[in-house]
């Protein structure tokens, strides 16, 4: 016979693998470290941008007077350029909090852009429906959005020395890799993006690649790309100029759910010829890409089914040459896809870049059109 106390030890060692392996299939690598990329990589993007406004912070406080009083009601939007808010209260999220040094009172520095005085309102705002019996979760995440949303409106209203350039374009592109066998590959790739929407020329990008599939999911890429660009927008270049480009491309497929998941790391070189000169300067330019897909029909995208794609690209450039622009482009675009066979499937639908110049004043905001075949042959049969 067992004893008592070794059946009791055994059943408490069932229970513990139980517990820290609740199902088969719920610990799958793949799908898992997708995720985990995905949340890590927006949580170091939200970190960078903390660690800039933060540096941004620093600056203005150089130029604050202490003591300050908070601007009236009446106040013109953007001036001053900071101020305190005394007596802040000790719930609030602590960021940047000084105390006077004559009244030795805690002060709550708000070291935004123009729209300062609109966002203290805000602020005050939210202590006010303090009292509502909301958890308290809810309520400061309600007042982030709000906050948030009110800088960035007050922003895009206010001058701060930036010139913002409006155009729609269109893009109609094509892309395909192309199996030579179980490990090797190729890639291809025409774009004709057009100034307009259709009317003018914009850009012409011819890429091609050598594929290498590390696993189903997971294929790295070597290649090279030729690109001419035009003038174009309220601030063109003097005349049409060329880039040679090399890259190293890293792609991650998964799923979450009923969500694919395409992750994308991308490295570039680029060799950029300066209009109306021979000469060409050397850039260096990384790039984030994630898309989403959700099919419209059934658990998963099929065959001669519909389906709604979402995705964004960062653009980053770094290296002796970059003087200004660090963020280069923000790429967001959304898509109604369809699949017309295993190795076919076409997109319609909107992007919105936002792409900043060298010299770091011009922004462009492009509201472009994009349409886009992907056919992938096999050669490997």
């Amino acid at each position: 016979m067992t004893p008592k106390y070794l059946i009791k030890e055994v059943g408490a060692n069932q229970k513990r693998r139980q517990d820290l392996h609740p199902a088969k299939h719920s610990h799958k690598l793949l799908p898992g470290w997708l995720s985990t990329q995905t949340l890590g990589f927006w949580s170091a993007l939200r970190l960078s941008g903390s660690i800039f406004r933060l540096r941004k912070a620093r600056r203005q406080f150089r130029n604050c007077r202490l003591g300050a009083s908070p601007p009236g009601i009446g106040t013109p939007i953007g001036l001053p350029a900071c101020w305190y808010v005394p007596e802040a209260p000790t719930h609030h999220i602590r960021i940047n909090y000084f105390m006077n040094t004559s009244s030795k009172r805690p002060y709550l520095l708000w070291p935004q852009l123009p729209g300062t005085a609109i966002f203290s309102r805000f602020h005050y705002l939210c202590d006010m429906i303090n009292f509502i019996s909301l958890p308290q979760n809810l309520l400061l995440g309600a007042c982030a959005l709000l906050l948030s949303l009110v800088s960035f409106q007050v922003k895009a209203q206010t001058g701060d020395q930036r010139i913002h350039d409006h155009n729609n374009n269109g893009w109609y592109m094509y892309f395909g890799d192309h199996k030579l066998s179980s490990k090797w590959g190729l890639h291809s790739e025409l774009q004709l993006r057009r100034y307009n929407t259709l009317k003018d020329p914009q850009q012409l990008l011819i890429r091609t690649g050598v594929n290498y599939n590390l696993t189903p999911d997971a294929m790295f890429t070597l290649g090279y790309g030729l690109i001419e660009t035009y003038p174009y927008g309220d601030f063109p270049a003097p005349e049409a100029f060329l880039e040679h480009r090399l890259y190293e491309q890293l792609q991650l497929k998964g799923s979450l759910g009923r969500f694919g998941l395409t992750h994308r790391y991308r490295l570039e070189q680029r060799w950029i010829e300066a209009p109306q000169t021979a000469k060409y300067t050397y850039l260096n330019r990384a790039r984030y890409f994630l898309k989403a897909t959700l099919p419209l029909v059934g658990p998963s995208i099929e065959t001669k089914k519909p389906y709604l794609a979402a995705s964004n690209e960062v653009f980053v450039g770094f290296g002796d040459n970059i003087k200004q622009n660090i963020f280069d482009q923000n790429r967001a675009y959304i898509a109604l896809g369809y699949k017309f066979s295993p190795a076919a499937s076409a997109e319609i639908g909107y992007m919105n870049q936002i792409v900043q110049k060298a010299n770091g004043v011009v922004f462009e905001h492009n509201h472009t059109l994009q349409v886009g075949l992907t056919y992938n042959l096999d050669f490997s049969k």
